[in-house]
This record gives structure tokens, sequence and C-alpha cells, in this order.
């Protein structure tokens, strides 16, 4: 008998719904209660039920523990408790049902528990623990389950090393540990997985080099080994991988050149950023990868050219290749050819970036949401900024811009949170079209010649902005009073005069003694891979010193019984607070 009730509401309560199903379906073999809004504890009435083979029971509330009757069913072959806020501690032994093919406990972030010893002959094929709280290590018995195809271990505690009995599970398919605390090397006999599609061992303490046996995995599509102790080169071997469709080995010390990865006909994604990477990126025939949509080259040691054959694959949408040392010249109209492109970051580099827009049609550029060109020798604002209205990031600083800020530029920032124009020569007012960024979180103008006085409709925009950056410019006047008291302010190496805003004053006496070692990464700013930027905690701790005069030097400021002449040269981190760690 079967009865498969999946998304349908039960008005039951509590324990209702398990004495119902006990009483009125004593045969029952088959249960589908997923989504059914049930609630818990489980009542121990379903234990009577001791033909069930298959219980779904996921996307439910039951906020309470698993019963160890569940263990008793001698014909299970299939329990689902995906996402059921479950909580307490699992039974061992429900791993340990001879029948048991498929386990799912994931999504339980309060469920904990650890892997007993797996009897000889397992039947289990498939077991998804992420995201619980499970830890402890993986027991040598798990090579008894030689039926595994599946097994997820994502985001939970475990640690320890791999052990060397995964060989026999020769049907393992994906075989995912990431973001956990497992140490140690992949083993040599990792080569005995030859069905593995998916390997991700990801944020973990793994060090050692990727062991050449790795290469028998022909059927791998996806590698994911990022944010690990990985360390030596990229063996030029991978290229035996010839299904991989991603291939991640970000945030690790792999050191050397760039393997060719002409071979990887299917490749959609190529991390290899934060590593110690070097020399130049012309070994692979970059126009025969069609389907790649994201490249990661950056924070290595590259150099050389940017290939031109970057610039012509048809599906990329993102590129990175921020700090490294790529040098040459590097005309910005290449870019239409990538017309789905929305991430482009070449920021310090040794290049020079240079756009010539004549006979040029702005709308040919591709919508950018990232745009990074920090520290590329550019003299002049991009044209096709002016076309621009996906734009989440913009960092243009560190450059050799002149002029006047665009008037029209806020008509490119309707969607933009980080806008960076620090450290070019920029003069003459804040232009007001910037009130038209009403998403706009960091707002960094610093180390210009900027004049006039503080935009009152800037704190217009004050419900969005947590940072402003106004720093060593030529601006007059008063500190505005209306700035809410989350809104980080640098207004130092200026020219303002008159009263202390009360609000400037409490901030910056709310941040006396915090240490300068939160300097070295404001708290406010954090990245994500790729170069992106996000304004988070708002802490504020990039100020140390006691008095303002870190905020207010080179002013004349009065309020609250102190008088600040700023005479002192800006503090060693002014230049880096806001600097954008992408890496």
């Amino acid at each position: 008998m079967e009865l498969y009730l999946d998304h349908v509401l039960i008005s039951a309560q509590d324990n209702e719904w398990g004495q119902a199903l006990s009483s009125s379906l004593p045969n029952l073999r088959e249960l589908g209660l997923s989504n059914c809004n049930l609630s818990g504890p489980i009542d121990s009435s379903l234990q009577h039920l001791q033909s069930l083979s298959f219980i779904d029971l996921s996307l439910n509330n039951f906020s309470a523990p698993v019963p160890e009757f569940f263990a008793d069913f001698k014909n299970l072959t299939f329990l689902n408790f995906f996402l059921c806020e479950l909580n307490g501690k699992f039974p061992e032994k429900i791993f340990q049902v001879p029948t048991l093919q498929m386990l799912d406990l994931s999504s339980n972030s309060r469920l904990e528990g650890s892997l007993p010893e797996f009897l000889p002959n397992g039947s289990l094929q498939t077991m998804m623990l992420s995201y619980t709280n499970f830890s402890g290590s993986l027991p040598p018995s798990i090579g008894n389950l030689k039926m595994l195809s599946t097994l997820s271990l994502r985001r939970c505690n475990f640690n320890g090393s791999i052990p060397s009995s995964i060989m026999s599970l020769t049907q393992l398919a994906f075989l995912e540990l990431s973001y956990n605390n497992f140490s140690g090397s992949i083993p040599s006999s990792i080569a005995s997985l030859t069905q593995l599609v998916r390997l991700d061992l990801s944020s973990n303490n793994f060090s050692g080099s990727i062991p050449g046996s790795i290469m028998s995995l022909t059927q791998l599509a996806f590698l994911e080994l990022s944010y690990n102790n990985f360390s030596g080169s990229i063996p030029s071997s991978i290229a035996s991988l010839t299904q991989l469709v991603r291939l991640d080995l970000s945030s690790n010390n792999f050191s050397g050149p760039i393997p060719n990865f002409g071979m990887f006909k299917n490749l959609t994604s190529l991390w290899l950023d934060n590593n110690h990477l070097s020399g130049q990126i012309n070994s692979t025939q970059w126009e025969e990868l069609l389907n790649l949509d994201a490249l990661d080259l950056g924070g290595n040691s590259l150099n050389g050219s940017i290939p031109i054959s970057l610039f012509s694959l048809p599906s990329l949408q993102a590129l990175y290749l921020s700090h490294n040392q790529f040098s040459g010249s590097l005309d910005l109209s290449v870019i239409q050819k990538l017309k789905i492109l929305s991430d482009l970051d070449l920021s310090y580099n040794n290049l020079l970036i240079e756009f010539n827009g004549f006979n040029i049609s702005l709308i040919s550029f591709p919508q950018f949401e990232h745009l990074g060109l920090a520290s590329c020798k550019l003299k002049v604002f991009p044209d096709f900024l002016r076309n621009q209205s996906s734009l989440s990031i913009l960092d243009l600083s560190n450059n050799q811009i002149y002029g006047e800020i665009p008037a029209s530029i806020g008509q490119s920032l309707a969607t933009t949170r980080f806008l960076s124009l620090s450290s070019n020569k920029l003069y003459g007012s804040i232009p007001r079209s910037i009130c038209n960024a009403t998403h706009l979180q960091l707002l960094d103008l610093s180390n210009n010649s900027l004049n006039g006085a503080i935009p009152r409709w800037l704190i217009e925009m004050s419900g969005s902005l947590k940072v402003l950056n106004l720093r060593t410019n030529n601006l007059i006047g008063t500190i505005p009073d209306a700035f809410p008291d989350y809104c980080v302010i640098d207004v130092a190496s200026n020219n303002f005069t008159g009263n202390l805003p009360i609000i400037l004053l409490l901030n910056s006496m709310a941040m006396v003694n915090r240490s300068l070692e939160a300097l070295s990464r404001p708290s406010y700013l954090e990245t994500y891979v790729g170069g992106g930027y996000g304004i988070t905690n708002m802490s504020m701790t990039f100020f140390s010193r006691s008095s303002l005069d870190c905020i207010l030097e080179k002013n004349t400021i009065k309020g609250a019984d102190i008088e600040i002449r700023g005479q002192g040269t800006s503090p060693s981190y002014a230049a880096q607070y806001l600097q954008v760690y992408h890496y």
C-alpha cells in the first residue's frame, strides 16, 4: 500500500497525523508527506508501520530529534528528512539498517551526529548530510559502502584525513566534502574512483600537491579544490580531464606557469585566482574555449600582454585579471565583441588602458555590473559609461583622469552600490547627478582637487550611503550635521571651518581604543570571489586615535569644548582604509 500526499496542506497538529496513519494503514509500505506543513515531535505510533520501506518527510517543521525506532524498519530503503528543522543527535543505528539505500538529512543545521562503523556489504547508495552539525572523522569502514554513488558532507564539522579505504567506493560519482576541517593530502588511491563526476574538497585544510593519479578520473566534470593549502605546480597532465566543465583551484599556494587548457572544450568556468602563478598566459588558445563564461586569474604574478583572443569568447560573462603584472596597452574598444560580458576587472596591473571612441557606437558595448579599471593609467572617463544602466560596482581609482566629474555621471549609477574615483586629478564641484545613485553604499572621491562645499543633497542619500570618503580635496564650508550615525565619514585634509557636528564627535569617540590591527582590513568591506565588493559590518574600526584629527586633520573645526587645527600628516593607513581587497 502506498500513500503520497506531497505538497498537500495537512491540518493535523503535533502527533495526530502519526496516530491516524498507524491506526488506519497498518500495512503501509510507501509514505510521501513532503511539504505538508507537519509539525513534531514525530509520534512513536509510527513504529507500528513495520512494512514501511519508503519514507519522505522532507520540507516539514518537526523541530525535534529523529526517534531511534526508524532503525527498526527492517525493509527501509529510502529515508528523507531534508529541511525539517531537526535537532538533537541523530541515531547511529539508522546508518546501519542493512537495506537502506538513500538517506538525506541535509539542511538541518541543529542536527548533530557522527558517522558510525559501517557494516560490510552496506546498501547505501546516497548519503546526504550537508548543512548539518555532524562532526568527527570519516571512518575507514566507509569503504564497506561499495554501492555508494553520492556522498555529500558540505558545510558540516568533519575533520581528519580522507581514509585510503575510499578506493573501495568504485561506484562513487559525487564526492562533496567542502566547508569542513579536513586536512592531509589527496590520497593517490583516489584514482580508483573512475566513475567520479564531481570532486569538491574546497574550503578545508588540505595540503600537498595535486596527485598525478587524479588524471585517471576521466569522467570528472567538476573539480573544486579552492581555499585550501595545496601547493606545487598545476600539472600539465590535467589536460587529460577533457570532460571538465568547472575547474576551481583558487586561493591556494599553486606556483609556476598556467598550463595549456585548450583541451577543455566543455569548460564553462576557470578559477585560478589568489595563488602564486607566474609567467604569460598565451600557451592556451583561448578562442577555442567557446563555452567559457567565467575566467578569474586575479591575484597572481602573471605578466606579459593580455592575449587579444580573450576578447573573442562568445560566452564570456566574467573576466577578472586584476592584481597581476600584465603590461602593455589595451584599447577598451576590444570589449565590444563580448556581448554578454557583465564583470570586467583589469585593476592593479602595469597596463595602459586607452579608449578611442571614434566611429564606435556606444550601444555596442556590453552592460556591466562590475567594472574595475583601478590603476590602469586612464586619462579620461570612458565614453561608453554614458550608456550603462546596470552598474553595481565602478572603480576608476588611482588613474590619471583630469578634469571635472561629468555632470551626467549619475545617469549611469541607478543601480550602483560602490563608486570610487579616488586618487585622480579631478577638480570642480561634486555633481548633483550622483544623487541618482539611490543604492549607493560607498562613495570614495578622496585624493583629488574637488572644491566647493559638501552638497546638502548628499544627506538625502544617507538612507543607503554607509561610507563617504572626501579626504584630501579642497572642499570648504561647514560639515553638514544631518548625516546618520551609521554613516562613516572621512573629511580630513580639506579646508572646512565652523562647528563640529555632534554626531561626528559621538561617532569618533565611539571609535576610540580600537586596535590598529583592524586597520589592515576594514571590517565594513568584504570581497567575493572574482574581485567584487560588498559592504557588511559597519563597525567603523578604521579610526584608532583618541583625537578627531584622524578624520578632521588640516581643517579648522570647533565644537564640544575642543578646537582642532590639524597640522599633522595623514595617518599611514589613510590611503588604504578604503582600499578594496579583491582576493
